[in-house]
């Protein structure tokens, strides 16, 4: 089920990256789109653990690169304990095998570093309707990402 914000209660975002200025770009994108979104940083896998247990937020954007708690091992995390929460990969690897491979770990989306400024916004569009998104830098190369998202069950609620 897919979490719908209103006015009156914004969806509350975690951005994981170790790198500040990936957070604080993407929190810059986010925050610029005129959504009821509300974005909160975190700088490590622990760290969007912690604040992804907490029942308000809503959806997760992950870096599969960070020190202790990758993104792989983070997403195994959130689908146990929040599997209500979407999950965003935003990573520099555009590579489709590790593209596969988060999508058989249960991501919505996936959007390369390289792209974000034009497709984050529209990658959490997609995935707060309820959709999934492919960056365009691995569409042609990863054809059945679609088609794999849908034969998935949706998020329990």
């Amino acid at each position: 089920m897919p979490h719908h914000a209103s006015p009156s209660q914004p969806l509350h975002i975690v951005v994981a990256d170790d790198h500040p200025v990936v957070r604080q770009s993407a929190r810059f994108l986010l925050e610029a789109a005129p959504r009821p979104w509300r974005v909160h940083e975190a700088d490590s896998g622990q760290e969007a653990l912690r604040l992804l247990r907490q029942p308000q937020f809503g959806l997760a954007i992950l870096d599969l690169a960070m020190p202790g708690l990758n993104g792989f091992e983070l997403i195994v995390c959130v689908r146990a304990c929040r599997p209500d929460v979407p999950v965003v990969i935003l990573t520099m690897c555009a590579e489709e095998q590790v593209a596969l491979r988060a999508l058989r770990a249960g991501v919505q989306a996936y959007v390369t570093k390289d792209s974000a400024g034009r497709e984050l916004v529209p990658a959490v569009d997609r995935v707060v309707a309820g959709g999934s998104f492919l960056s365009a830098a691995l569409a042609e190369r990863v054809p059945l990402w679609h088609q794999a998202v849908g034969s998935r069950p949706p998020l329990s609620s």
